[in-house]
């Protein structure tokens, strides 16, 4: 007599869980034309602009596949750099803001010289923009995290920056003089960073980088708004396209919960 846990091979049947599929090749779904769809409007449409692009829908609803998807579809195209952003792993918005940061440029760092096809003075040249646009994208990221803090409206009233980098426990003098040591803004810093993609991107007309957010569903709901400020004002660049992927119920109550908003 066969075991109620077998199939009609008398194979046992695996226990998957609720965990999210990794790869196309295991589609129960039929999602393959929803995420070439979707894969060649973020990788062929979207402008030089940014975009972002929700994915909404309950719990278990397979947002995490879809987007295990699209990342995998979109990794096989030329030029297109994939950054998944895990939130619900790192928590405190400060830190959050700071990792993001550290991941675009650790993108940027990553992009092959050999991918560009061109002379070994062109190739210098790129590597040295590379350089210095992802420097400033991590001294952006310090920057924007100190802020985040619960002490962080200091810093805009100290100059020095030791007030609020010393309620965060970053104390170090180099660390101080990166931050707050020359008279650029963060309007001024983001600015330069903008203009150093847009000279990315005419280099490189192919280059498009996609940031895939899953689980913003499971943040506190201080944590969740700051990704949506994150997305909306702070880290809006050129070549960066967001997929969030979102419970628009509970997203719209932590909104309520944080901005004393009647509609999320």
């Amino acid at each position: 007599m066969a075991s109620r846990d077998a199939g009609a091979d008398g194979a046992l049947k695996i226990l998957r869980g609720d965990a999210p599929l990794e790869a196309m090749a295991d589609d129960e779904f039929g999602l393959k034309k929803v995420v070439d769809g979707l894969s060649t409007t973020l990788a062929k449409r979207i402008g030089a602009a940014g975009y972002a692009l929700g994915v909404e829908g309950p719990w278990g609803s397979g947002k995490s596949t879809l987007a295990n998807f699209i990342a995998e579809k979109l990794e096989q195209i030329e030029g297109h750099h994939i950054i998944r952003f895990e939130p619900w792993l790192i928590g405190e918005k400060n830190v959050l803001l700071a990792s993001f940061f550290g991941q675009l440029a650790l993108q940027i760092d990553g992009i092959e010289r050999g991918e560009l096809g061109w002379s070994h003075i062109d190739r210098w040249r790129f590597a040295r923009l590379r350089s210095k646009l992802s420097k400033k994208i991590r001294r952006y990221g310090e920057y924007i995290a100190v802020l985040a803090t619960p002490m962080g409206g200091v810093a805009a009233a100290d100059p020095s920056g030791v007030m609020a980098l010393s309620a965060v426990g970053l104390k170090g003098v180099g660390l101080v003089s990166r931050l707050f040591g020359k008279s650029l803004s963060i309007e001024e810093l983001k600015l330069q960073i903008t203009v150093g993609l847009r000279d990315l991107g005419v280099r490189c007309p192919s280059i498009r980088m996609t940031v895939i957010i899953d689980d913003t569903d499971r943040l506190e709901p201080g944590e969740a708004v700051e990704l949506l400020r994150m997305v909306r004002k702070v880290a809006d660049f050129p070549y960066v396209t967001y997929v969030i992927c979102f419970d628009g119920n509970i997203l719209s109550k932590q909104v309520e919960n944080v901005l004393q908003v009647e509609d999320g």
